[in-house]
């Protein structure tokens, strides 16, 4: 993961839990890498995911992608 800014991160354990999953790793910021945990959690009714923690302020993404159609 690589933000537009100074922080990369690498995942080296991805968990599986309900509602989403838990990804421990490390991550690049200032120069400095440190262990990281984040946090992934799926709103699947409003088409949506939130991401928690590493060194990234709680973020929500919502799918934009047009659907598809037969």
């Amino acid at each position: 993961l690589v933000t537009a800014g100074e922080t990369s991160c690498t995942f080296s354990n991805v968990t599986e839990r309900a509602g989403g999953f838990d990804i421990a790793g490390s991550c690049l910021q200032d120069g400095a890498r440190k262990p990281a945990s984040m946090r992934l959690t799926f709103a699947e009714s409003a088409g949506g995911m939130m991401v928690e923690g590493a060194p990234f302020q709680p973020t929500g993404l919502v799918w934009c992608w047009p659907e598809e159609t037969e």
